[in-house]
């Protein structure tokens, strides 16, 4: 049976699985829920909640309190927000937790990044880890992201750490820049992914616009043949002042005709 992923963005608002993101589910598990917290999400009790539960999957003091109502405060600026917690809940109990982040400072533009992925110990292994990348890589894809970028600290022989190894650059498809583990010390990982193009959201449908190149030219073109209309009509119809100027001009020159042409006629008579 695939479990189900409900992403409660309230960007995408669609059912998502973990299928989709390239990641097994195991069956024989009720659904997982995964929702973004806001700041409705904050009580006293609950946060406390959160904080347990990540730090018990972490096995240290990974986050406080005001960490976690920091992070759910994110989430109220909805489709604009840049780092949001994802919540995970199975038959009501909070089972879950990761964060996803748009544009994080250290990666470039266009290379989301999820993380403080935190699973109950109880639960560990059902699908609910599958069911919160699921949630994130499906948002960050909404978001325009075209990668997705994870780190996490590797010790060599270490149960725990050879698990995130087989899980994250192994089912979860990332790769690590720096290539396999070498040597026997702790290593910090960082790796990387394509987000699959099924997932990216096609941009709207938009209007054919010209390009600036294409408006200048035509703001010319429309320019001089305003300017060649004008022209046109000022010839075709001229002005009162230029008609009365023209009427003067003739009137001048037909009376500089006359007098000349009356002088060399009278000079004609005395010519021998």
């Amino acid at each position: 049976m695939e479990v189900a992923v409900k992403c409660d963005d309230p960007k995408t608002d669609k059912a998502v699985t973990a299928e989709h993101a390239g990641v097994a589910v195991r069956s024989g598990h009720a659904p997982v829920k995964v929702v973004v917290g806001t700041s409705c999400d904050i009580s006293a009790e609950f946060v406390r909640e959160i904080c347990l539960l990540i730090n018990e999957a972490y096995g240290h003091m990974r986050v406080s309190t005001s960490d976690v109502k920091n992070r759910l405060r994110m989430g109220d600026a909805g489709p604009a927000a840049n780092r949001v917690l994802h919540l995970a809940f199975r038959e009501g109990k909070l089972v879950g937790c990761c964060s996803s982040t748009v544009q994080p400072p250290w990666t470039e533009r266009g290379c989301g990044h999820w993380g403080l992925l935190s699973v109950d110990p109880a639960v560990q292994g059902t699908g609910v880890a599958s069911a919160l990348v699921a949630a994130a890589e499906s948002r960050l894809a909404d978001s325009r992201c075209v990668a997705i970028q994870i780190e996490y600290e590797f010790t060599p022989g270490d149960a725990y750490s050879e698990r995130l190894l087989a899980w994250y650059e192994g089912k979860c498809g990332f790769v690590c820049s720096s290539g396999p583990p070498r040597g026997r010390w702790c290593e910090f990982r960082k790796c990387r992914k394509q987000i699959p193009l099924q997932l990216r959201v096609k941009p709207p449908k938009a209007r054919a616009s010209a390009s600036p190149i294409d408006k200048r030219s035509s703001s010319v073109t429309r320019s001089a043949s305003v300017r060649a209309q004008v022209t046109t009509s000022a010839v075709k119809q001229p002005s009162d002042g230029l008609k009365e100027l023209v009427a003067r001009t003739v009137q001048a020159l037909t009376r500089r005709c006359s007098r000349h042409s009356s002088g060399s006629e009278a000079s004609a008579e005395f010519h021998p």
